[in-house]
């Protein structure tokens, strides 16, 4: 998610901001190559192109957590949907 979105935003955009952001949306449910952007200011908008409703905003102005928080986070949602395929893998037998 973070590499498909990095090509996305300006290279003044911070690293840190867009891993928030990439982690974001995978926290709403947005697949990496589904992921679009509309940028205003410091706003912006980030919706899937293939999944109505799953969108949210970030205020870039707002600094950021910390690169490890971040990828705290992304671990921590990887870990999430392993257990979620072991359920419905179990649920299917």
């Amino acid at each position: 998610m973070y590499a498909s979105l990095r090509e996305k935003f300006s290279p003044e955009i911070s690293d840190a901001a867009v891993l928030d952001v990439a982690v974001k949306a995978r926290e709403v449910g947005i697949k990496p190559g589904d992921a679009e952007l509309h940028l205003q200011g410091d706003r912006v908008w980030v919706f899937s192109s293939q999944t109505p409703g799953f969108r949210f905003q970030a205020d870039l102005a707002v600094s950021p957590p910390s690169v490890r928080e971040s990828l705290e986070r992304s671990t921590q949602l990887d870990a999430q949907q392993v257990v979620q395929q072991q359920a419905l893998s179990g649920v299917s037998r």
